[in-house]
């Protein structure tokens, strides 16, 4: 029995559209010459953007920007002035909300080395057919919140923390 393997590759195949391609002429003769078929990723992209969600798009941009730093996602505190070195934990798939001021905000859970609980919320506006990430801000460290955000007129607004 024959076995037929695929690779779905950021390629543009016939070099449709180069400027979409990340993998170099050569790369491409290798696999080929091993037998493998190569595909461009596209559809998988796409399919896989439908399935995740806003939650998992913002996981998976948690996790790109954590390679860089060892594993760990880092985000500057202001207010402690210091940068905290993270770990995912999760993200609050019901917390992706609009805002007053046409951005979104999704609220994520990490983990410090010392197990402090950070939770970070992170500012999206639209770019085109997707969210884009233009700020992060740490919203609690171990469950108390430095601010809140109040529903007004079906949109979210940040408010102060009444102490």
């Amino acid at each position: 029995m024959k076995k037929f393997y695929s690779l779905a590759l950021a390629v543009s195949l016939s070099a449709a559209l180069p400027a979409v391609s990340r993998v170099d002429g050569g790369t491409l003769e290798v696999i080929r010459a091993a037998g493998v078929t190569v595909r461009s990723s596209d559809t998988l992209v796409q399919y896989t953007k439908a399935i995740w969600g806003d939650a998992g798009r913002t996981a998976h941009y948690v996790e790109e920007r954590s390679k860089a730093s060892g594993g760990r996602f880092e985000v500057r505190d202001d207010v402690l002035n210091k940068t905290w070195s993270l770990e995912l934990v999760r993200v609050h798939k019901d917390k992706l909300q609009a805002l007053a001021d046409g951005r979104y905000f999704a609220c994520v859970d990490f983990k410090a080395p010392d197990a402090t609980m950070v939770d970070v919320d992170f500012y999206l506006k639209k770019d085109g057919d997707k969210l884009a990430v233009t700020d992060t801000t740490v919203h609690k460290i171990d469950g108390k919140a430095r601010y809140n955000y109040e529903e007004k007129n079906g949109v979210w607004v940040r408010v102060a923390e009444k102490s």
